[in-house]
């Protein structure tokens, strides 16, 4: 996992500026983020799937997972707002996986 490229990608789409960025910029940060989603449900589903007693902590985070997987396919929506919501979305989700991830876990750790 590559997670220099996840977080640039998040960081691009949750970029702030006052114009809405293209279309086409959009799709492609769509495209992109969904493929990031995809690496990472796996192991972020391993975890929660791992014996262990059910708590409410448990079932938000399989809860969160189920809400991801569904958010990552859907489409961008209609009209240029629609899409940079939809996308910023996306990007939220991708950086609550990541932070999720051992990969993550060890960088963070001095």
């Amino acid at each position: 996992m590559d997670v220099e490229a996840v977080r640039r990608a998040v960081r691009r789409a949750l970029a702030h500026g006052s114009a809405l960025p293209s279309h086409e910029e959009l799709v492609e940060l769509e495209a992109l983020l969904r493929e990031h989603i995809r690496r990472l449900l796996p192991a972020a589903r391993a975890r929660a799937a791992a014996p262990r007693p059910v708590t409410p902590q448990r079932l938000r985070y399989r809860a969160r997972l189920e809400w991801i997987a569904n958010q990552a396919g859907r489409g961008l929506g209609d009209g240029l707002s629609a899409a940079r919501r939809q996308v910023r979305s996306l990007a939220q989700d991708c950086r609550w996986l990541l932070h999720q991830t051992p990969e993550w876990n060890r960088k963070a750790t001095p």
